[in-house]
């Protein structure tokens, strides 16, 4: 398996291969972290993403993505959110590729246009990856990997 591929399965972003203390290493950007991992064989990634993201960060990492939440959804909306809901996933040790995802359809109440259908087909390589496993409400987690921007005017990249 290559580092590319490696990095995606536990949500990471990989960096390169680097020299670091005289040995060379593969370095990522652990993305519910921000913390940055090395390690010298891919084999030894799953134990240090277990070890990067230890109970220590559990409650910053709630707090953090919760404040990224609210923030994106005002500058998506234009607007406070309306209303909040916890949604409890537990997040897969692993995610299997289903292919590439072409394109993303929601419908939003942005601005003062009401309530509009809006899509966005991806031009680059933005790929969908789906929990092997069923999460207790009965659904899986879905992750949309590739270079996307939520901006306030929609999707974009």
């Amino acid at each position: 398996m290559s580092a590319e591929k490696d990095a995606i399965l536990y949500a990471l972003e990989y960096v390169g291969r680097f020299r670091s203390d005289g040995r060379k290493v593969y370095r990522f950007t652990d993305l519910l972290t921000s913390n940055i991992i090395e390690v010298n064989r891919l084999s030894q990634l799953p134990t240090a993403v277990l070890s990067n993201r230890a109970d220590g960060f559990v409650d910053l990492l709630e707090h953090k993505s919760h404040e990224q939440a609210v923030a994106l959804s005002e500058k998506f909306h234009g607007h406070s959110a309306r209303f909040e809901s916890a949604v409890d996933i537990d997040w897969p040790k692993s995610l299997t590729k289903i292919g590439v995802c072409a394109r993303v359809d929601y419908i939003a109440d942005k601005w003062d246009d009401g309530v509009v259908r809006y899509w966005h087909e991806f031009t680059g390589p933005v790929m969908l990856f789906a929990d092997p496993g069923v999460q207790a409400d009965g659904n899986r987690v879905l992750v949309i990997y590739g270079k996307i921007k939520i901006e306030s005017e929609g999707i974009t990249g």
